[in-house]
């Protein structure tokens, strides 16, 4: 008989440790549950091993968020043989059981998107955006992989064939730039410009505000959301925060500072909060500028892509610190997933983020852009005391 114990640390959260006894077991899943059983739509959050002994231990960190509506842990143990299971269920503490808002207290939703590489075949895209679940949505850039201006008309079709009624804001990767070979960059075109400028325009149609800076970056205000795409690609393929791009952020969001938030999308990941956790090493240069800035004016949700790090890697990819929330997006094409822990193959599916913002929550939601299920270890709540 299968036997689940929890211990968690802090209401609402997911952190905690969770020891499961299932002898002549091979390995078990754990689930957020109610009292039918898990929940429906989301993934498991943990595949352990079994012990030869029937023990397993599992230690969730990372600041992510107990599902509203879960009351129950769910725990599926499998035979050696694939053959037999043995489930259990555990209530968790009534204290820890996170309270569902009366109603919807969002007064801004978005969807965030990375690292799509519309390559040759639309498909994946086309699902992606369908899969969005606000009016409204982010790009974190590598929208296309080669910088190619069939590949960007391909992507605009694809807009107008899966999301004609949604508002779609880009910013640059890094593979949005076309590949030169060679020193000489001056006069090389570069299609993306027209792409960002064609879809900007296509929001401005659609009823939104937006302004430019003489620089490829934007700017646009939602319920009092400022949002700033921030262009920082260079050739060839360099990503690189400008004393101009510097002193440019820096005029506004000095004078935008009433803004309920700010909203950064920037492709590269800051060194400080990157779920890779390179040794520190920075993949934009002037890191630290962009870094002390953030810090600076603070009330910043940055987010960025370029990592390809699945949301179910053992590390979080949201991060809240000092009054800003870092999100790396993770990707639309196949995630990475590093480490030795046990999990399914469906957890290396592309990513579609859902953010909800509200006067004293942002709530991130982690999905998979092929089947929908959310993933537990993407999901997170963050107040203004987190």
């Amino acid at each position: 008989m299968a036997e689940l114990k929890i211990k968690l640390y802090h209401a609402g959260l997911a952190d905690g440790i969770f020891k499961i006894r299932a002898k002549g077991s091979l390995a078990a899943s754990l689930y957020w549950a109610d009292e039918a059983g898990p929940l429906p739509g989301w993934s498991g959050f943990a595949y352990v091993p079994v012990n030869p002994t029937g023990d397993a231990e599992f230690r969730f960190d990372g600041h992510r968020a107990i599902p509203y509506g879960a009351t129950h842990v769910f725990v599926r143990c499998i035979s050696p043989d694939f053959q037999k299971t043995e489930e259990a269920i555990t209530a968790i503490p009534g204290e820890y059981i996170p309270c569902r808002p009366d109603a919807d207290r969002a007064f801004c939703r978005f969807s965030v998107m990375s690292d799509l590489h519309l390559a040759k075949k639309p498909g994946r895209i086309r699902q992606a955006l369908r899969m969005a679940g606000s009016n409204m949505i982010l790009l974190a850039g590598d929208e296309v992989n080669d910088g190619r201006m069939e590949q960007y008309q391909e992507f605009l079709q694809c807009i107008e064939d899966a999301a004609p009624d949604k508002i779609v804001l880009p910013i640059a990767g890094n593979h949005d730039w076309p590949v030169v070979s060679g020193r000489d960059f001056d006069g090389i075109p570069v299609p993306y410009a027209d792409f960002q400028e064609r879809l900007l325009r296509r929001a401005e149609n659609m009823g939104l505000d937006i302004a430019g800076s003489g620089l490829g970056h934007w700017t646009a205000a939602v319920n009092e959301i400022d949002i700033i795409g921030l262009d920082c690609v260079t050739h060839p393929r360099r990503l690189t925060f400008s004393k101009d791009t510097e002193k440019w952020l820096d005029g506004h969001l000095s004078e935008t500072r009433d803004a309920k938030r700010h909203i950064i999308l920037c492709h590269a990941p800051l060194a400080d909060h990157n779920p890779q956790r390179s040794n520190g090493e920075a993949y934009l240069s002037r890191n630290e500028y962009l870094q002390n800035m953030v810090e600076h004016y603070g009330n910043i949700i940055y987010i960025s892509g370029h990592t390809h790090v699945s949301p179910n890697y053992e590390k979080a990819c949201a991060e809240y610190d000092a009054g800003n929330l870092y999100l790396n997006d993770g990707s639309v094409a196949p995630t990475e997933l590093k480490g030795r822990e046990l999990y399914p193959e469906e957890w290396k599916d592309g990513v579609i983020t859902e953010l909800g913002i509200s006067d004293d929550t942002v709530e991130i939601t982690m999905k998979s852009a092929q089947s929908g299920m959310i993933y537990p270890r993407g999901y997170y709540r963050f107040g203004k005391h987190s």
